[in-house]
């Protein structure tokens, strides 16, 4: 009987300890995400699953190319999965389909080499746009299929919840989120 009390209590202690690291990991280092809809198309399809890591964001500069998880601005609740194109303080610009960021025509190796740009909502075409401090220009990697920085305008740093880490479902596109 103490055996059976000994190693019941013994289960307890693991779950509870497994649970709070879980937590701790969960609600402050890491959170696994699954894709929907094709704003990301062709580098993340729907159904994909993923890592996203929260610590470097808050602690880190955010870099241009990197694969960002935000808030959706006006949905409370809702989680997107964006690329940071334009960072605080520069000066944006999208013309003829492509992205200029301080009058240089930006190169993204990420992208097919047809993609356009299409201005809309608040960005309009030939419009210089300046970033304030602490806000990015996102966009969906499916330029011709992805509500973005062009509908909502700059987003705040302080709704970036993380960095896309790495796909992880299904086992056959198991990969890191490319820059």
């Amino acid at each position: 009987m103490k055996r059976v009390t000994k190693s019941l209590l013994n289960l307890i202690e693991l779950t509870v300890i497994g649970t709070a690291v879980a937590l701790l990991v969960f609600v402050f280092l890491a959170q696994p995400l699954k894709v929907t809809g094709n704003s990301m198309l062709p580098n993340f399809t729907s159904g994909e699953q993923l890592i996203a890591e929260k610590l470097t964001v808050k602690y880190n500069d955010i870099k241009r190319g990197d694969v960002v998880i935000i808030n959706h601005p006006s949905k409370k609740g809702v989680l997107l999965i964006k690329r940071v194109v334009g960072l605080p303080g520069e000066e944006v610009m999208l013309l003829d389909g492509d992205v200029y960021i301080n009058g240089t025509a930006l190169i993204e190796s990420y992208l097919p080499t047809d993609t356009f740009t299409k201005a809309y909502g608040k960005m309009l075409e030939g419009e210089r746009y300046s970033l304030p401090d602490k806000t990015y220009l996102l966009l969906g990697d499916n330029r011709k299929g992805s509500t973005d920085s062009r509908e909502w305008g700059p987003i705040a740093k302080n709704n970036i919840v993380g960095k896309g880490l790495f796909v992880y479902a299904p086992i056959n596109k198991v990969r890191f989120a490319r820059r």
